[in-house]
């Protein structure tokens, strides 16, 4: 109640006090996002104090252009040619602004880490294909070669060895010398079969 003699701050405290609980009641009404407390310590976080300012410009317009509880918000016009409630309400939308690019930002940042996670895990799945992919090609190629050679016949690999053996032997160029030794080797072998053929029939008849 007021009191009588009181002066004239008394009835701008009981004016701003409706004046609070009228924007507020309001702000209920129109579904502002305030939570469910009716007094201004509902508007702790940034977007709510916005509002709550927002609508404390609307009715704390004076003639002489004061706004009276602001609170947080004390401005100081720079701009003698704006008014100061046309340029507080600028500043609170810009504010407001903001603090909705931050949460878009930090969702955003949340956003690409958690993509850049699945990447990294999706990169090391397509490197153990790969190696797997490889290890199989090579499996697959030896177990194609024992086959190929499982399937080739003896005679055909002796053919072989005599076919390699015998271009050896012709491109292979012998000295004159060895080629001598080689000779006298065989003449020697020759003798001794001789000798040796000779001498089986004396010994039949002894």
């Amino acid at each position: 109640m007021h009191k009588h003699g009181a002066g004239p701050r008394c009835f701008l405290n009981i004016e701003y006090k409706m004046m609070v609980d009228e924007a507020v009641e309001e702000m209920l009404q129109d579904g502002s996002p305030l939570g469910d407390c009716q007094t201004d310590s509902t508007a702790a976080s940034n977007a709510k104090r916005y509002l709550l300012n927002q609508e404390y410009i609307k009715r704390g317009k004076t003639k002489k252009g004061t706004v009276y509880g602001l609170g947080s918000v004390q401005y100081k016009n720079s701009s003698a040619s704006v008014p100061i409630p046309v340029s507080l309400k600028r500043n609170l939308d810009v504010d407001m602004r903001m603090s909705g690019f931050e949460t878009t930002i930090s969702e955003v940042k949340e956003d690409i880490a958690g993509v850049k996670e699945d990447f990294s895990a999706l990169k090391t799945e397509i490197n153990a294909f790969k190696t797997e992919l490889t290890g199989c090609q090579q499996a697959n190629q030896l177990s194609t070669l024992f086959c190929k050679l499982s399937n080739l016949k003896l005679p055909l690999m002796h053919q072989l060895h005599n076919h390699f053996s015998f271009k050896l032997s012709h491109n292979l160029k012998v000295s004159p010398k060895l080629q001598f030794n080689l000779n006298i080797s065989q003449n020697l072998k020759l003798s001794l079969r001789l000798h040796h053929n000779i001498s089986r029939p004396i010994t039949n008849l002894i």
